[in-house]
């Protein structure tokens, strides 16, 4: 598959360039340039988000990650520089500037409060890097939040996931307990785009990115763009969340970072620990290395009981199985990350910078499930109701063997920035490969027990519960686990890999438009991208009869029973005396089996991916932009356009009774992002930022590939859509923000999203002849594939609150509140269905409210904090046609302990304890007391050491 380049796209970067090259230049003679770097007086670590002003000209520049600025185009002369950062006290030294020349200008500024004289700054993580995040989200000519890393040695959280859910406006959802996906301002996932250095990348699983991957100790900032500017890739309806990795010349000189920190879990003892390593160096201002290593484990047991549902009498929604899981899970999160940093002149700045994250995940599963739709007697009679029935006859399955799930992404970046004159050029080339495996051999076990009763409970929707019986003999205290009845393999499989090249520059330059200093910004940016894979794919092996068939031994399943009982909260393990298995043991065993029906021919492990479940979609995406900020005396304006070419090039299987067929198809897009984003200083510590701006969302890729399954005698076709539309979204961003003396702020804002074309799950009729063959037209067939719904919209309010009371008389001025609360509401209309009429439904990820809030301590080397987050329910999944049939997460809190002391300056004790609450995590079928879901996973304690030298 070849892709062009858009000729409309190349004719506007040749216009954009040929236009500059036309523009008048300033008289680079008669001017020169400001220049420095900004530091804290304490330590000599430079400061990030500072600000350098100069009033007289009403321009001014923030600093790099590096504390230095740059003021170009300022004309011979005597200026005063208001130099400030938030929690310091401001400066407003005086600098002299020739033309032609560079004036330099190096600033150390102390903090600004004397009640923190006796506090040693690297025992207030919490205070020191709010006070750098606020810095840099106040410097932003956009809307933006920032979580900095806590001076004394990174997050307290374990992964990206969790360290977001402080944001405003973040909620997060969670497996099994651990944060793992990121809803941005109650958006779906999908919305929420994902960036290693400022460069955009895919996650493992496609456009919906798992942030559970993504280590906390590998970060040093994470920025959340929440109105996305020109410059920036279109491709982020709700925001952009960029994970800034560690530079030596954050900290220059040699520098070492480590920490170890062991604990556990409540329920079922494991054990977890979290180890990170970083060693950094700087050789003067031209070299610097920094190299980064982590590993989180977490031994876990959690405990699950699920169900589902049928339309019964009365319209009523009655249960059809009652399902008892237990999860042991072995989670690692892996982490590798280097850069290396080259400044041959004051000009040039080079960077290499290489980052790998992994997630593996080994669970053991042991599940139970008692079918009631098997029931001989009793399912949906008139003594059964959807809270409480009797049965008669019920099969009951077990479901045993172990999971392997496997997660990675591997991103490597290439750039730099070089001034030339006025010009300035930033520069990144970079390859991202990402990796999604899932491997789950399971063995499906029928209970040998023609005569089972079952009497059910789901009046207590935390305890949904069975009472078991032998309709011969009575109640039972036992159940069989090794004497089945039948026994098949269930072999489950997902493979997806993915590799994405990018390259983008970016040119700006200062000038004076309409009279006013301003900077022009222009660029352009080239994704291209691959993913090929299956997803899915389910193999169901009688291996009993087959090994029948070869005379070989039945499997003795009770070989793999421990002597061990099943652990968990629910009771059902306990009741029954359920033992655990060896399931490691009986995936070895399949293993074994099925290759010994492979030898004799009867397996043919090749055939377990339907075609229909492969694809391979690649998309270019050829993008340039021109933007322009002004700077005035009361704020700043950026004002541009952003052109984005999509091309798409998809293959996989059409498969029918008769066998499958390649298929390939292709398809492009061409959209014009503008933007406006408006900052007004009311006064000095008060910002209004007012934004419209535009962007998209494109189908995942397996959404977009051409496969599909065709069921010609019921004429209906199940599978992909290489031509479902991408959703485009117009936003309107409004926030006052007042920041406090002493390190803190207020801020209130209101946003609202426009969405057409909002993806979907749809059922229509086919009018494409792309799965006509031999002759038969299939158009007018029933097809079950991603497509887009009608028009909806997302608004919000966000409330922010930050401050440490340091007015308070003597040690209470250590204590303060972190606190941030979200209400949204959102709708669209699903498509209309082949039979019924359209509904109008939330987003799916969207509570109505999501509170985030803290009350912490740090004084006298100590730093404490207490956690609690809340978020009201939210859709999980919608149904196409019955509301009845919609799925929820309920709504969720968590209260979380983290306290720090300072030994020295180089070493910190440390404890953290999660989920104090017992919360569990429950999903439903459209109203509370219908349970699909209720899982628990039990508080986690950690204790540890961090050194930073």
């Amino acid at each position: 598959m070849a892709f062009r380049v858009g000729p409309f796209v190349f004719s506007v970067l040749l216009c954009w360039f040929v236009a500059l090259a036309a523009s008048p230049a300033h008289a680079q003679s008669a001017r020169g340039t400001i220049a420095g770097t900004v530091t804290d007086a304490e330590t000599g670590n430079p400061l990030v988000g500072a600000t350098a002003y100069v009033e007289a000209l009403t321009r001014g520049a923030a600093t790099d990650r590096n504390g230095r600025f740059r003021i170009e185009a300022v004309p011979a002369g005597t200026y005063t520089v208001v130099v400030s950062f938030i929690g310091r006290a401001a400066q407003q030294p005086s600098v002299t500037v020739e033309a032609g020349q560079t004036a330099q200008l190096d600033v150390a500024l102390a903090l600004g409060d004397a009640t923190l004289d006796e506090v040693v700054i690297s025992a207030s993580p919490i205070a020191g890097s709010q006070a750098a995040a606020l810095s840099r989200q106040r410097a932003a000519p956009v809307v933006l939040n920032v979580v900095a890393s806590d001076a004394v040695g990174k997050f307290p959280d374990q992964n990206a996931a969790a360290a977001l859910s402080r944001v405003p406006g973040v909620a997060v959802q969670r497996d099994q307990g651990q944060a793992r996906y990121v809803n941005l301002r109650g958006a779906p996932q999908r919305w929420t785009t994902l960036a290693f250095d400022g460069v955009n990348v895919i996650g493992s699983e496609g456009r919906v990115v798992r942030f559970d991957e993504i280590p906390a100790p590998i970060i040093q900032t994470i920025e959340v763009t929440k109105a996305i500017s020109p410059d920036l890739p279109a491709e982020s309806v709700a925001g952009r969340i960029n994970v800034v990795t560690a530079s030596a010349f954050d900290r220059p000189g040699p520098r070492v970072s480590a920490e170890i920190a062991p604990g556990f879990f409540e329920l079922g003892g494991g054990l977890q620990y979290n180890a990170f390593a970083q060693v950094s160096n700087t050789w003067g201002e031209t070299v610097g290395l920094t190299a980064t290593a982590t590993r989180y484990l977490r031994d876990q047991v959690t405990d699950n009981i699920e169900s589902d549902y049928v339309l019964g009498p009365g319209d009523g929604l009655f249960p059809t199985n009652a399902d008892f899981r237990v999860y042991y899970l072995q989670r690692t999160n892996n982490a590798y990350s280097g850069r290396l940093d080259l400044r041959p002149s004051p000009a040039h700045e080079l960077f290499l910078t290489s980052t790998f994250v992994e997630f593996n995940d080994d669970e053991e599963r042991n599940q139970y499930v008692y079918d009631f739709e098997s029931a001989a007697v009793g399912f949906l009679g008139e003594d059964t109701t959807p809270d409480r029935g009797q049965l008669a006859g019920v099969q009951a399955n077990h479901l045993l063997g172990p999971g392997f799930y496997r997660n990675s992404t591997w991103t490597s970046i290439a750039g730099g920035t070089s001034r030339l004159g006025l010009w300035t050029a930033d520069y990144r080339a970079s390859y991202t490969q990402t990796n999604a495996e899932l491997d789950l051999p399971l063995f499906f076990l029928v209970e040998a027990f023609p005569a089972l009763g079952v009497s059910y409970d789901f009046s207590d929707a935390d305890q949904p519960s069975v009472d078991l019986a032998d309709l011969e003999t009575g109640p039972l205290s036992t159940i069989s686990q090794t004497d089945p009845e039948a026994a098949l393999a269930f072999v489950i499989d997902s493979d997806e890999e993915a590799d994405a090249y990018s390259g983008q520059l970016d040119l700006s330059r200062p000038w004076d438009l309409f009279g006013t200093s301003s900077t022009l910004k222009f660029g352009g940016k080239v994704d291209v991208r691959d993913k090929v894979g299956y997803q899915f794919a389910i193999d169901v092996i009688p291996v009993g009869p087959l090994l029948a068939a070869i005379e070989a031994p039945a499997i003795d399943f009770s070989q793999y029973l421990m002597d061990e009982d099943l652990e968990g909260d629910f009771p059902f393990g306990e009741r029954y005396g359920v033992q655990r298995f060896d399931v490691f043991g009986l995936g070895d065993e399949l293993q074994r089996r099925l290759d010994d029906l492979e030898a004799a021919g009867l397996y043919d492990p090749s055939s377990a991916v339907p075609d229909e479940t492969r694809f391979d979609v690649q998309e270019a995406i050829y993008a340039g932009y021109v933007m322009n900020t002004w700077e005035t005396g009361w704020g700043s304006v950026l004002a541009g356009v952003r052109l984005e070419s999509a091309q798409y090039e998809s293959a996989g299987f059409t498969v029918t009774e008769e066998g499958s067929r390649p298929l390939e198809a292709s398809s492009d897009e061409l959209f014009l992002f503008p933007s406006l984003h408006v900052n007004v200083d009311l006064q000095d510590d008060l910002r209004l930022r007012l934004a419209g701006t535009s962007t998209v969302s494109r189908a995942d890729f397996n959404a977009r590939r051409p496969g599909a399954s065709i069921d010609d005698p019921n004429q209906l076709v199940v599978g992909g859509n290489p031509d479902v539309r991408s959703e485009r979204s117009y936003g309107l961003d409004a926030r006052l923000e007042y920041y406090l003396p002493s390190t803190g702020i207020v801020s209130v804002g209101a946003f609202g999203k426009w969405v057409t074309d909002p993806l979907f799950t749809t059922t229509t009729v086919l009018e494409s002849d792309l799965f006509d063959a031999d002759g038969l037209d299939r158009t007018g067939y029933l097809y079950v594939a991603p497509g887009n719904g009608e028009d909806g919209q997302v608004f919000g309010v966000e409330a922010d609150y930050f401050q440490q009371w340091r007015f308070l008389p003597g040690p209470l001025a250590g204590l303060g509140v972190q606190a941030n609360v979200t209400l949204l509401s959102s709708e669209f209309t699903t498509p209309e269905p082949v039979s019924g009429s359209a509904r109008t439904a939330a987003f799916p990820g969207t509570s109505d409210a999501v509170f985030n809030g803290s009350v912490f301590y740090e004084r006298y080397g100590l730093s404490a904090r207490v956690s609690y987050q809340w978020r009201d329910a939210w859709l999980d999944a919608l149904d196409t046609d019955d509301a009845r049939f919609d799925t929820f997460w309920d709504s969720e809190e968590r209260l979380d302990i983290s306290v720090r002391y300072a030994l020295t300056e180089q070493f910190t004790l440390f404890a953290d304890a999660n989920n104090l609450t017992n919360e569990l995590g429950r999903r439903y079928q459209s109203v509370a007391g219908r349970p699909v879901e209720i899982e628990g996973f039990g508080r986690r304690y950690l204790l540890g050491l961090r050194v930073n030298y």
